[in-house]
């Protein structure tokens, strides 16, 4: 028992640092990313510099202080924050089990009447300002406000908390990066008092690396570290350790990694790019999970990783039908494309460097190959189901001209070698018009009773053979009644097209010369045959041909095309899915392209 409550007073230990490191790390970030604006806010309400540079340090110090209780309640009511304004700087409470469970967005959220109450300011231009998470945009807001306020405005660097809150998180964070390529050092920090006294008196905005590096406090930290890894060849140069965590205090993580990571690539080394990443990562506080990671979880990324979402389910689409179906692969920035994509070409792209470290062109010029990829593959998979066919009642095509007794047709089931007409497109068009005239031309001559029993069969064809769909027949076919009988009869005998192929057609009839009814409607895969060709491949749908075991009758009609001449009836051939498995299974296998089995089939004496 003693054991089991240790346990589980570890586990609670766990979870009560975890919620108060992401707390932690929220508020580090919001104050180094939208410290400049909120001091604009301030500018902008017309308040005195000093009473401005007073609020902000109440702000930082309530911020960095911010203090957990496991419960918090106002008039007996659980509240998640509360703000005791009666103290100096003011303290911000936090009911840590209700936190625990709400997302960064929201917690962040929570937060804008607090900061706004502590600013003196309005809690609408306090969210507004906030919620602005595109840094550039953050930018253009403050220099707007920067021109209208003029000398009135105050600097970051004017505000004794931000500075003294920055500095320790610099201190910080370098400690960690030696901590984290294995070095343990003393810190000298010669000098950290006049530095810290000199940027309070620049009056400038926080800055950059160009302008602190050379200071005596910076080279002497800069002098120490280099002085402890002067013999490391698997971590950066000191200088530019030094360099990158004094510039991440302005960033965001995501910000800070990829001006790391491509910081790092520049200036090329014999370390480990992805290991030091990581490890800037930790030393920045930025202890996530491999989720943080993914590429679906970076803004900046989400283009790329929509591409790679399509590419792969497009080639998930082509993997034949009873392929297991994957999800899409997660993609790590810290991974090299030539891993996780398994993409090499072209050259020009880096593709042994991780994907955080790779720039915004070579990063779009990534998204264009993936997508030129998709498209490409989705062309190549784009063979007859594609094919646009268009069956009008007004059609130019005269009907099937039937004045031949049918010719007999040898069907055989082919593997890969033979191919479609070039202009397979416009013949089919013609056979596929021409068909359905010869059918809607019998449908014509039929009585009203025999008009509204074809229709009835031809309705009722869709929900027996796909009654999974039945609900969008009812929706495609729900005014079928209310058309005219010759526009029903188009659309209920020409539907069919849409699930087994544009070459596919429903007829009642029993034949292309019979007026009578079959037992039930035929599948009919018309099959134009030009001048010249003896031999005509098809592409049987699977969806089609199975139905033929519960009965259904499967016929490919072939036509003859030519130039100038009504098209003309050759003859119909039977198939069903006993007689395609009466070939060599291997062969059976062959034939198989996609969604379809190629047969061909040849009038007369054959000679395949």
């Amino acid at each position: 028992m003693t054991a089991r409550l240790a346990r589980a007073s570890v586990a609670t230990e766990d979870v009560v640092g975890a919620t108060r490191h992401r707390i932690s790390q929220l508020l580090r970030e919001l104050l180094a990313t939208h410290s400049e604006a909120l001091l604009a806010l301030l500018a902008e309400n017309a308040i005195e510099p000093e009473a401005q540079i007073e609020r902000m340090n109440a702000l930082v110090s309530a911020l960095v202080g911010v203090e957990f209780e496991e419960d918090l309640r106002v008039n007996g009511r659980s509240i998640p924050l509360f703000v005791d304004q009666t103290c100096t700087p003011p303290k911000i409470r936090l009911h840590r089990k209700l936190i625990e469970g709400i997302e960064d967005a929201e917690v962040l959220r929570a937060f804008h009447a607090p900061v706004a109450g502590i600013l003196g300011v309005s809690p609408v231009g306090v969210g507004l300002m906030l919620s602005c998470d595109d840094a550039r945009q953050v930018k253009s807001l403050v220099a707007q406000v920067a021109r209208r306020a003029g000398a009135d405005r105050v600097h970051i660097t004017q505000v004794e908390a931000i500075v003294a809150q920055r500095l320790q998180l610099f201190n910080a964070r370098l400690e960690a990066v030696a901590e984290n390529f294995g070095e343990s050092m003393f810190w000298l920090r010669v000098g950290e008092d006049d530095f810290k006294a000199q940027l309070g008196d620049s009056h400038i905005g926080w800055p950059d690396w160009d302008a602190v590096q050379s200071s005596a406090f910076i080279q002497g930290l800069i002098g120490e570290l280099r002085d402890c890894i002067d013999q490391r060849e698997d971590m950066p140069a000191a200088q530019m350790l030094v360099e990158l965590c004094w510039e991440s205090l302005e960033l965001s993580p995501h910000a800070f990694l990829r001006h790391a990571a491509q910081t790092l690539r520049a200036r090329e080394g014999d370390y480990d790019l992805a290991q030091t990443i990581r490890k800037l990562a930790d030393a920045n506080d930025i202890e996530y999970c491999e989720a943080f990671y993914a590429v679906d979880a970076w803004p900046i990324f989400r283009d790329l990783s929509d591409a790679w979402q399509a590419l792969f389910q497009a080639e998930q689409a082509m993997l034949p039908g009873g392929a297991p179906r994957r999800r899409t692969p997660s993609i790590s920035v810290l991974d090299c494309p030539l891993d996780s994509l398994g993409i090499c070409e072209p050259c020009t792209l880096p593709w042994d460097a991780p994907l955080v470290a790779w720039s915004i062109r070579e990063h779009h010029g990534l998204r264009d190959l993936l997508v030129g990829l998709r498209v490409a593959l989705e062309e190549q998979a784009s063979g007859p189901g594609e094919i646009e066919v268009a069956v009008s009642g007004d059609a130019a095509e005269a009907p099937l001209g039937i004045s031949e007794a049918p010719q007999e047709l040898h069907l055989q089931v082919v593997q890969r070698g033979f191919a479609l007409p070039e202009d397979y497109e416009a013949l089919l068009n013609r056979a596929m018009n021409a068909c359905h005239a010869a059918m809607a031309a019998r449908f014509k001559e039929l009585d009203a009773a025999g008009k509204t029993r074809a229709l009835r069969v031809l309705r009722s064809a869709y929900d027996g053979y796909f009654g999974q769909l039945k609900a969008l027949w009812g929706r495609r076919f729900q005014a079928w009644e209310k058309w005219s009988p010759e526009q029903a009869f188009r659309v209920l005998s020409t539907e069919i097209r849409h699930i087994a192929g544009p070459a596919m057609l429903f007829d009642p009839f029993a034949g292309p010369e019979s007026a009578a009814f079959a037992p039930a409607p035929q599948f009919i895969l018309v099959a134009p045959r030009p001048e010249q060709f003896e031999r005509v491949l098809v592409h049987m749908p699977l969806a089609a041909l199975k139905k033929s075991i519960h009965g259904a009758a499967i016929q490919v009609r072939v036509v003859d095309v030519r130039d100038g001449q009504d098209c003309r009836w050759v003859g119909d051939a039977p198939v069903s899915l006993s007689l395609v498995e009466q070939s060599p299974t291997g062969t059976v296998l062959e034939s198989i392209d996609r969604d379809s089995v190629r047969l061909l089939i040849q009038a007369g004496n054959p000679h395949f």
